[in-house]
């Protein structure tokens, strides 16, 4: 079931959910390209990217914070890709909540990309490698660039999906 915001979130989710988590602002449409992705597949998928662009204030602003919250508290699997674009401070926001998220068993999965060039990829590393060490039940996956990314995404998830 593919779920894109504004559109209303079910109370009750029966199958594996994935979040499109990643750069909005300033950046190309690449949640597009992983929706697609999803076609089919058995899972809930959730696109926070609207079709139209909203107020970074008011009322469409804090809609879409509840959205995307309440998205992610019913989410199983977090995909976060940081474009060069933008550094993406909600989404690193959100990738640090889901970090401890996936250290409390949470999140069941984390798949990172971030393209050549995104300011923060030294960040990223290191937060993922800590995380690594910290915890051997949690794996989160880190990938450079879209293309590897994407065939993360196949490989880890969609593969015997459907």
């Amino acid at each position: 079931m593919y779920i894109q915001s504004p559109t209303k979130i079910p109370e009750v989710i029966s199958c594996p959910s994935v979040f499109i988590a990643g750069g909005i602002s300033g950046c190309p449409r690449w949640q597009d390209e992983i929706a697609v992705m999803f076609e089919g597949c058995g899972y809930t998928y959730f696109n926070p990217r609207r079709r139209d662009d909203f107020a970074k204030e008011g009322s469409d602003a804090e809609a879409q914070i509840l959205w995307e919250y309440e998205a992610i508290e019913k989410t199983d699997i977090m995909l976060f890709w940081f474009p060069k674009e933008s550094i993406c401070p909600i989404t690193l926001l959100e990738y640090g909540k889901s970090l401890v998220w996936a250290k409390d068993g949470k999140i069941k999965k984390l798949i990172v990309g971030f393209e050549n060039g995104y300011p923060r990829s030294f960040d990223l590393k290191i937060q993922t490698k800590l995380v690594n060490e910290s915890d051997p039940l949690v794996i989160v996956e880190l990938y450079k660039g879209f293309d590897n990314f994407k065939e993360a995404i196949n490989d880890l998830i969609l593969k015997g999906s459907g």
